[in-house]
């Protein structure tokens, strides 16, 4: 049924080139931004350009402390330095995502931990009793996944396509990232995270487009 849905998808990427990114990308830094969260923006060189209409979400953390996207070259990284503020980092990823849903712009991770983590959020929305109407998206909210199976690390991902080594300064050791954000050492987890969405973006170009290209 997946497989379908990605050769799908591929097509309807291709044929999408003509697209202003910018005026998405807009639209979101046009958000009002909460207090207790932060947000950095950078500009990502890609040797080759990821299709138009597609982006990369990356969270970091469980519950998830900091979300990650990488729209075109644009990159957005949004995180609380207190879990306490985690329902605010919630809603804000997703109005992000209802932004990006209504520009049909198709969203890539790597493993189903992003789509566990959102339905995850959204039900504790609702446990909050928060009003979550504008939101039931996320129950049928599809993230294409960019594993060959579940097993499959990011590291032997890049291995497949020719990239030996990943470049990541924590060497893709999670439980370092929960003390590294308990002791404030924000600056490290985006560097993770940014690492982390350009690398992903090399398995969507290199491996994900040419397997299922028609």
């Amino acid at each position: 049924m997946h497989e379908l849905k990605n050769f799908n998808i591929c097509n309807y990427l291709l044929k999408s080139n003509n697209f202003n990114l910018n005026e998405i990308v807009q639209k979101i830094l046009e958000l009002e931004l909460p207090d207790n969260i932060f947000l950095k923006i950078g500009k990502i060189e890609q040797k080759k350009k990821s299709p138009n209409l597609s982006y990369i979400i990356d969270l970091e953390g469980d519950p998830y402390y900091m979300v990650g996207f990488l729209i075109g070259a644009n990159l957005l990284q949004l995180y609380i330095k207190d879990i306490i503020n985690r329902k605010i980092l919630i809603i804000q990823t997703f109005e992000i995502l209802k932004i990006l849903r209504n520009a049909k712009m198709i969203p890539f991770c790597f493993s189903n931990f992003e789509q566990d983590q959102l339905n995850g959020c959204l039900n504790f929305l609702k446990f909050q009793s928060y009003n979550t109407d504008s939101y039931d998206f996320i129950k049928d909210f599809y993230i294409v996944n960019l594993q060959e199976s579940s097993h499959e690390s990011l590291i032997e991902g890049l291995f497949k396509i020719g990239i030996p080594n990943s470049d990541d300064i924590l060497f893709r050791d999670h439980k370092l990232l929960y003390k590294l954000h308990r002791i404030g050492e924000y600056e490290l987890i985006l560097r993770h995270n940014q690492n982390c969405l350009q690398k992903e973006i090399l398995l969507l170009i290199k491996r994900w487009i040419r397997k299922f290209k028609v």
